[in-house]
């Protein structure tokens, strides 16, 4: 195991992701999709196995940088779902003993993206960079997949937004 410490991003959100990142070289250690389970018919994160992610790296976490829920979204049930996932979130990795830094969706798009963003051109402008940034990465959440996936590739950017590099 090195002394090298990681940064981890998280997309908030039940189509979310999770990157680990190397705030040195900037180089992807791991990725995975937010984890799910069943609860009262409804479909929430498992904070039980994101923990056991974080704890299952290759080298210790320095920082985990969640995506707080936005102020505004498109229906009340998204809002609730975001609000509750960003909660068991932070809780878990503060009991845990994970150092938790939290960001705004528009701090790290504006960072990464760009000040003036199209309206519904955030998701392929993350690509685009993703692409730039990591050009032997794929995107995909698995071996059957054929589309990259939005949210492994926004933790990646809010990992790399964390760790100060760009």
């Amino acid at each position: 195991m090195t002394s090298e410490r990681l940064v981890v991003g998280i997309d908030n959100g039940l189509t979310g992701g999770m990157c680990a990142l190397c705030p040195v070289s900037g180089n992807v250690v791991a990725v995975a999709v937010m984890p799910l389970k069943k609860t009262g018919g409804r479909s929430e994160i498992c904070s039980a196995s994101l923990v056991d992610w974080l704890n299952c790296l290759d080298r210790l976490v320095d920082k985990v940088v969640v995506e707080e829920s936005p102020e505004h979204a498109p229906s009340s049930s998204s809002m609730r779902s975001m609000s509750i996932s960003f909660g068991k979130m932070v809780g878990a990795f503060e009991v845990t003993g994970f150092r938790v830094e939290r960001v705004q969706v528009r701090d790290w798009q504006r960072e990464m993206l760009g000040k003036k963003i199209p309206k519904g051109m955030t998701k392929p402008l993350a690509l685009a960079y993703a692409r730039r940034r990591w050009p032997e990465r794929d995107w995909l959440a698995s071996a059957r997949c054929k589309i990259p996936h939005d949210g492994i590739i926004d933790a990646a950017l809010i990992a790399l937004y964390g760790s100060g590099l760009k």
